[in-house]
């Protein structure tokens, strides 16, 4: 089991430990996180062939083929672990329906400016809870403010640090939301997208059974 296996499962066990999801939501464990260890592991299978290969000819051309494509600009950069290895993408599991652009992707996690205007890495702002993330005027979203979910807006880089919000020093955040379309995000607590709206529309619902989370926080 790797560590994105791990992830995925302990916050929903720890949800489910608290009353705060009901104990179907294990079930999306293997939905989620089944599809991307398969590619992984077949695209790993594959590079292994590759590697042990041992047939003369065939090595000739990979050793020769990989030494030109290394000269090539930019070529060496794709081969990187984190170039080929895919992003996961929850096309099914634990999200909201109907599906926005952004759902299933985890949030980048960029260095952001908090309320306080130090500098920190957004999942620590995030501190591993469900979270309305706006980008621009946060509009009302009624079936998740009365269950006391947490919201940040997200603000241009340059902006002053406020309560409530969180700059984007980086200029990550707000291409990425305008790129997914979504002016408002419902991040789960593994910080991978539940929901998306565009602007001046409505959320879906919570899941079933949700809980207000800062009932179960001591």
């Amino acid at each position: 089991m790797c560590s994105s296996d791990l992830a995925n499962l302990c916050w929903k066990l720890a949800a489910v430990l608290r009353g705060e999801l009901p104990e179907s939501v294990l079930e999306s464990y293997e939905a989620e996180r089944r599809p991307h260890v398969k590619e992984v592991t077949k695209r790993a299978v594959f590079v292994g062939r590759i590697i042990t290969e041992r047939r003369r000819p065939i090595t000739w051309i990979r050793d020769s083929g990989l030494r030109l494509l290394d000269r090539v600009a930019g070529i060496s950069d794709l081969l990187q672990d984190s170039n080929w290895i895919p992003v996961a993408c929850y096309a099914d599991g634990l999200q909201a329906r109907p599906r926005s652009k952004a759902s299933g992707y985890q949030i980048p996690q960029p260095w952001v400016t908090g309320p306080d205007g130090g500098r920190a890495r957004l999942d620590d702002l995030l501190a591993g809870r469900w979270l309305l993330l706006h980008g621009g005027q946060p509009s009302p979203q009624p079936a998740w403010d009365r269950l006391g979910v947490a919201s940040f807006t997200v603000t241009p880089a340059g902006s002053r640090p406020a309560e409530g919000t969180v700059i984007d020093s980086e200029g990550v955040l707000l291409g990425w939301m305008t790129k997914h379309r979504a002016a408002t995000l419902v991040l789960r607590p593994d910080a991978y997208v539940y929901a998306g709206a565009a602007a001046g529309t409505q959320l879906p619902a919570p899941p079933a059974g949700f809980a207000r989370p800062e009932a179960h926080t001591s």
